[in-house]
C-alpha cells in the first residue's frame, strides 16, 4: 500500500448554522503500511483518495469536497488516476445527506458507482466476512482548505487554474453525451420562436420559489435583459436545477454562453461554463456594506471565465437571513444595464457571425 498526504481540512467554523459537527476534517488518520498483508483481507485495487470531511448541501458539496479533492489530487501528482480513481468518503451526515454526497462522485465517477466507497459499509461488510484488515493498494489522504464561498477571503492555498484538472476531465468524460441530457433543466424558452446557434445562448437560472432567492422585479430584469440582446441570434432561456440530475446542470451550462442568477441559488456551477462565457451573479447583501458573491471566489481561480456582479438595489436591503431564506431581492436596474451592455459589446459581434455562417 502506497499513501500520499496533505493538510487536513479543519472545520472553517464550529458554529456555522448548516454545517453541523460532521463536517470537521481534523482528526488523524494513520493508515499502516501493510508490505506483507495475510490471505484474509479485503483488497481495493487502483488508486483510492479518502475524503475525510462531509458537507450536507450540494453547493457545499461541490465547493467544499469535489473542488478540494481535485485540487489535493492535482498536488499530489495523481491526475493521470482520474478516469479509474475510486473515492472513499465517511459517512457522517443523516441518511437524507448521504445519497446528495454520493450522488455527486457518481457524477463525478460518470456514474460508475463502485468507484464510490462508503468507509463505514466497508468496515460493515469485512467484519461480516470475518476479513482482517482492508488493504488499499494506493491510498492519497489529506484535503487543503479551499475557501471559495461564503464570500470569506481566499485561503493560501488558493490557486490559479486550480479547477482546470476537473474541468478538463469532466469535458472528456462528457464531450459525446447526447444534448437530449440537458432537458431535465429547461424550465421555458424565454423568447418563443428564437433558434439562433447553440453558440448564442442565454441562460437565466431561477429556483423553486418556494426556497426564495428569487428576483422580486423580475419583469423588469428580463425586460432589461431582452432590451439589450435584442438581436434574433440570441436564444433566451430559463433553467432550475431543483429537480435536475448533476449531469443535465454540467450539460447545460456547456452549451451557455451568457449566465444570470441570484447568489445562492446554484451560481457555484459557473465553474462549469465554457472557456470565454459570462457569468453574471446578482448578489445579495451580507450586510449594508458587503456584498455575498460566488462569482468572486470562482472567478478568482478561473481566468477564462468572465464574471460580473450586480448589487442589489440600496433602496430593498434586506439582512442576510431575510434574503436568504424567507425573501427575495430587487435588482439595482441601472448597474444591471451597464452590466449587460458591456456582455453584449463582447459577445454580439460573434454570435452575429456564426449565425451568418449557419444561415
Amino acid at each position: 500500500m502506497g499513501t500520499g498526504t496533505l493538510p487536513y481540512l479543519t472545520n472553517r467554523d464550529p458554529a456555522y448554522r448548516s454545517e453541523p459537527k460532521w463536517m470537521k476534517c481534523d482528526e488523524s488518520f494513520q493508515p499502516e503500511v501493510m508490505s506483507q498483508p495475510s490471505t484474509n483481507v479485503r483488497t481495493i485495487s487502483g488508486t483510492t483518495y479518502y475524503l475525510c470531511c462531509w458537507y450536507n448541501h450540494f453547493g457545499h458539496i461541490l465547493l467544499n469536497m469535489v473542488f478540494p479533492t481535485f485540487h489535493a489530487l492535482a498536488k499530489l501528482g495523481l491526475i493521470e488516476d482520474l478516469p479509474t480513481m475510486n473515492y472513499l468518503i465517511t459517512d457522517r451526515g443523516p441518511r437524507w445527506h448521504k445519497m446528495d454526497v454520493f450522488q455527486t462522485f457518481q457524477f463525478i465517477t460518470a456514474g460508475n458507482r463502485q468507484r464510490v466507497l462508503s468507509f463505514e459499509n466497508l468496515i460493515r461488510r469485512s467484519v461480516t466476512q470475518k476479513q482482517d484488515a482492508i488493504c488499499f493498494e494506493r491510498l492519497a489522504t489529506g484535503m487543503l482548505f479551499d475557501t471559495l464561498i461564503n464570500g470569506e477571503s481566499p485561503s493560501n492555498h488558493i490557486e490559479v487554474n486550480m479547477l482546470q484538472p476537473l474541468k478538463n476531465y469532466l469535458w472528456e468524460t462528457y464531450q459525446d453525451h447526447s444534448p437530449e441530457d440537458v432537458s431535465a433543466a429547461l424550465r421555458e424558452t424565454m423568447i418563443s420562436g428564437q433558434s439562433g446557434p447553440k453558440d448564442c445562448q442565454i441562460s437565466y437560472l431561477v429556483r423553486n420559489t418556494k426556497l426564495k432567492r428569487t428576483i422580486r422585479n423580475e419583469d423588469t430584469f428580463l425586460k432589461t435583459l431582452q432590451s439589450v440582446f435584442h438581436e434574433d441570434h440570441w436564444n433566451f432561456q430559463t433553467i432550475a436545477f431543483d429537480d435536475a440530475s448533476l449531469k443535465s446542470q454540467y450539460l447545460t451550462l456547456q452549451h451557455t454562453q451568457i449566465f444570470l442568477s441570484v447568489s445562492g441559488t446554484g451560481m457555484h456551477m459557473a465553474t462549469f461554463l465554457p472557456d470565454g462565457a459570462a457569468s453574471v451573479e446578482v448578489a445579495l447583501m451580507k450586510n449594508k456594506e458587503e456584498i455575498f458573491s460566488v462569482n468572486k471566489g470562482i472567478c478568482q481561480v478561473i481566468p477564462t471565465l468572465h464574471c460580473f456582479v450586480c448589487p442589489p438595489a440600496e433602496s430593498k436591503y434586506e439582512d442576510w437571513d431575510k434574503a436568504m431564506f424567507s425573501g427575495g431581492v430587487n435588482v439595482n436596474v441601472p448597474e444591471l444595464l451597464r452590466i449587460l451592455v458591456q456582455v453584449h459589446a463582447q459577445w454580439n459581434d460573434k454570435c452575429s457571425r456564426v449565425a451568418n455562417d449557419l444561415s
